[in-house]
């Protein structure tokens, strides 16, 4: 498959993202890369999201360009959705809040069809802490993503690979529902990938007021649903390599599911 064939399914989701919402559209309106299909959700916005994308739209320079506007479902089930809808052949899921570098989907595209991988990731690029997160430097090994998040939810991903692969719905509490999806198509449908260094995603970090013990409740709860989905497909050797990179409180929660499950 040679640049431009492959068609690339944009979907952006936005929650009360109207301070940002036109910056986001407008980086995917001045791709390089032409062949998308944009779906976007206003996920039941209570500001002025639904008037900044409506207006927005009337820039739109791609022919398939579906406007979806509902109460609020929440992350999970709108992405989900828009995975039901997508028709490309790869997918590219994008925050309302962050925004793409003009060839962004360009490099994303031609990495997939070079590394010839399911999934291509890169770094998110922290533009207010001018600083990078999940920074990869070497071939992608399932023992370094099972310890630490790795792929960034603007990851592009072939569509063929999902399957009927979701994100979670008993999820939706905010923690590390990204996670869990990718773990999940290369865990159960052998999902390859392949990191690139060649671009970024411009990412915004939001301070949204939740305190330190809920959001340790939250990742309790999530790891209690992980190694119940995935405790029988980590080998005891990956499990050994994991347990010693986290911490001591990780390492306790991750052995007593370990054992339960």
């Amino acid at each position: 498959m040679r640049n431009q064939e492959m068609k690339v399914s944009v979907i952006v989701t936005c929650y009360n993202k109207g301070k940002y919402i036109e910056e986001c559209l407008y980086s995917i309106f001045n791709q390089s890369y032409r062949n998308v299909e944009l779906i976007i959700f206003n996920d039941g916005s209570t500001d002025d999201s639904d008037e900044i994308i409506r207006e927005c739209l009337k820039e739109s320079p791609f022919k398939n360009t579906q406007y979806i506007s509902t109460f609020n479902r929440g992350v999970i089930t709108t992405r989900n959705d828009g995975i039901d809808k997508s028709n490309g052949e790869s997918i590219l899921f994008v925050d309302g809040d962050d925004y793409l570098d003009l060839d962004f989907i360009n490099i994303m595209v031609d990495e997939m069809i070079f590394s010839d991988k399911d999934i291509v990731g890169c770094a998110a690029w922290d533009f207010i802490g001018k600083k990078y997160q999940n920074i990869y430097k070497k071939e992608f090994d399932i023992r370094d993503m099972l310890s630490n998040n790795i792929i960034n939810a603007s990851s592009l991903v072939k569509k063929k690979v999902i399957g009927e692969i979701r994100f979670d719905e008993r999820l939706s509490n905010g923690v590390m529902e990204d996670y869990d999806f990718w773990v999940n198509l290369i865990l159960n449908h052998n999902a390859s990938v392949f990191y690139t260094h060649k671009t970024r995603l411009n990412y915004r970090i939001l301070s949204d007021g939740r305190s330190r013990s809920n959001n340790r409740r939250k990742k309790y709860y999530f790891y209690k649903i992980f190694m119940k989905k995935y405790s029988n497909k980590i080998s005891n050797k990956d499990f050994i390599f994991i347990f010693k990179k986290l911490n001591i409180k990780m390492k306790l929660i991750f052995l007593v599911f370990r054992i339960i499950y």
